[in-house]
């Protein structure tokens, strides 16, 4: 990613968060809300903080796994440097759509032969959003009034799980028929081409084709890729609940009886599904706007709060302790540069 656009991304982020924070603390005042939290046990903030720090550290293991399962010899460490880069980017780009093309570079980087790596990425993101959209799909089930009770709501949800489902189908294409990313690929060069974006579309259709048939031997490679997925996906479920704990967490910390944990970790997945493919840097504005509408209900006087709480940690606290580990490691790498 080059600076300006990360400068542009940045900037953007900074402008929706402060924007939504503003919203927030419109009606209730800051007193209100310092009062609140100040109350809670700095306990509570910690297991939440541990949540969050499952939910980065799972998807080292996953990818670990992968890897693993493409006899490509990555350390956990390496694995835990793609996870922290990647989150850091999802937080700030819209849609999380600057996770996986960092990940792809820090990858390449290492070694990791672009098929392998397209591979891997591919597979995270179907069971990332397979599990989610099985979250969503089961709490709707047992608990229909958090989507039903809304006509803004239901809508948001539908189309979220709509537009989920639609990656799910991409990345499932890629990983059973990788004929048809090929066939993608070129038509998209051809399109580039007649509109006159590229120089020499006969040179990329040629590097298009050399990849294609890099990823084919990858993909021969992984034998099992039905088990593969399964296996991914059982921890991708854990990570999912990790997150989705730390709004129980938060809850129960401002005061929601601990026996609804269940319940309150649950409407996460309908937060989640309704937002996460927005076009909007970790859904800010419109994760809170669910955030209310679906908890108030259960929450009353301690909703706003909880969602301070909450955002603070999977988001915020994510997107510092994310950024901070993204620096160290584009600091060492540009000192290994200098020494070479």
């Amino acid at each position: 990613m080059n600076k300006r656009k990360l400068l542009l991304e940045t900037a953007f982020l900074i402008l929706v968060m402060g924007l939504t924070i503003a919203a927030l603390l419109k009606n209730g005042g800051p007193s209100v809300f310092i009062h609140s939290l100040s109350a809670v046990s700095p306990d509570y903030v910690l297991c939440a903080i541990g949540l969050l720090m499952a939910y980065i550290l799972l998807e080292s293991v996953i990818i670990k796994i992968i890897m693993h399962a493409l006899d490509e010899q990555v350390s956990l460490c390496r694995c835990a440097k793609y996870s922290f880069a990647g989150f850091f980017f999802y937080c700030i780009s819209p849609a999380g759509s600057a996770e996986q093309p960092v990940q792809l570079y820090y990858m390449h980087k290492d070694g990791i032969d672009a098929s392998k790596s397209v591979f891997a990425l591919a597979v995270i993101t179907l069971t990332f959003k397979f599990a989610l959209l099985m979250l969503g799909g089961f709490t709707c089930l047992i608990m229909p009034d958090t989507v039903t009770d809304g006509a803004q709501i239901f809508l948001l949800f539908t189309a979220g799980c709509l537009l989920t489902a639609l990656a799910i189908i991409g990345c499932s294409l890629m990983l059973f028929i990788p004929d048809t990313m090929e066939g993608a690929a070129l038509a998209a060069a051809g399109l580039l081409s007649r509109m006159h974006l590229i120089g020499d579309p006969d040179k990329l259709q040629c590097r298009i084709v050399r990849f294609t048939d890099k990823y084919r031997q990858t993909h021969k490679l992984c034998k099992s890729r039905c088990a593969l997925i399964l296996t991914v996906l059982a921890v991708t479920l854990v990570q999912r609940l990790a997150l989705m704990a730390v709004t129980a967490v938060s809850c129960i910390a401002l005061g929601a009886p601990a026996s609804e944990w269940p319940e309150l970790t649950l409407v996460q997945s309908i937060i989640g599904a309704s937002t996460e493919m927005l076009p909007l840097p970790g859904g800010l504005g419109a994760n809170e706007y669910v955030y209310i509408n679906v908890l108030r209900p259960m929450l009353g006087d301690i909703t706003l709060p909880s969602l301070i709480l909450s955002r603070g940690v999977s988001f915020y606290c994510q997107l510092i302790i994310c950024g901070a580990v993204t620096g160290i490691i584009a600091l060492f790498m540009k000192i290994k540069g200098n020494e070479k």
